[in-house]
This record gives structure tokens, C-alpha cells and sequence, in this order.
């Protein structure tokens, strides 16, 4: 009879160090993982040790909305060992968006904030801030970026 074998926890701090790059430097560690390597990372979950210093950057109210927490609960995220996947795929699709957003405007952070608190005709009058806890509303973003780097700025 063959020993089960338990899996291997991988080390989660090459995600805190993937989402802290996304967020305050000028180059992302993304190209350093693996696809396998990352899916993995996700399905065990970054430690809430992160979110402290990912809202120094991204605000608060955002990552609350995209993670699905609340005010009263948020906090609490931040002691957790490890967040839910759904948690930890959002915040690697916000972190990725936000990296983008930066890079878009030179590492600009206060014209990234200002960017984002403007309410746009190109999303019916909404801000890309009201958009960005959504996957769709990421993509949305996404495809405006694109447009806005051949010229478009709708």
C-alpha cells in the first residue's frame, strides 16, 4: 500500500512579494513565477499579513469591496494566516490592475488617484473606482487603458 503523501505548503510570501512589487515598485515580480507555481500560490491563499500594506496604496474601501469584506471584518482579515482563494484571486487581479493603471501613468500614484476618482463618459459617468472590485468592471478598465494609449480618451 502506497503512503499518502500530504501536499507541500509552498511559500506564500513570493505572493506578498508579487502583490507588495504590484503596488510600490516600478517592476513587478510577476515574470519570476511559474503558471503552475501560481495557480497553486492562489489555491492556498496569501497571508492577510499583506492587506495593510496594500491599502496604503489602493484605497481601503476598494479592496474591502473586491475581497468581499466588510468595515467591522476587515480589519480582522489582517491576522488571518491565510485569505480564502477567492479572496487572494481578487486581490491579484486588483493588484495586477493597479500596477497597470501605474505603469500607464509613469509610476504617477497621485495621477493615478486622481484618474480614478473621475467620473468618465466612457463608463456612463462612473468612476474607474466604482468599477474596480468587479471582474468585469477590471476589464472594463482594462479595455479603456488600451483605447486611451492609441489616443482615445473618452
Amino acid at each position: 500500500m502506497a503512503a499518502i503523501k500530504e501536499p507541500l505548503e509552498l511559500d506564500s510570501s513570493i505572493l506578498t512579494q508579487l502583490f507588495i512589487s504590484r503596488v510600490e515598485d516600478t517592476k513587478q515580480m510577476d515574470s519570476t513565477v511559474s503558471p503552475r507555481m501560481l495557480i497553486a500560490l492562489l489555491a492556498q491563499g496569501v497571508g492577510g499579513d499583506v492587506l495593510p500594506t496594500i491599502i496604503k496604496y489602493i484605497p481601503r474601501s476598494l479592496v474591502m469591496r473586491a475581497i468581499g469584506s466588510n468595515p467591522t471584518n476587515f480589519s480582522k482579515l489582517f491576522h488571518r494566516k491565510r485569505l480564502s482563494k477567492h479572496q487572494t484571486e481578487a486581490l491579484y487581479s486588483l493588484t495586477k490592475l493597479w500596477a497597470e493603471l501605474r505603469e500607464f501613468f509613469g509610476w504617477n500614484d497621485c495621477m493615478v488617484n486622481q484618474w480614478i476618482n473621475q467620473h468618465l463618459p466612457a463608463f456612463d459617468g462612473a468612476s474607474p473606482l466604482e468599477l474596480m472590485s468587479s471582474q468585469e468592471g477590471q476589464e472594463l478598465i482594462k479595455r479603456q487603458l488600451q483605447a486611451m494609449r492609441y489616443g482615445n480618451f473618452d
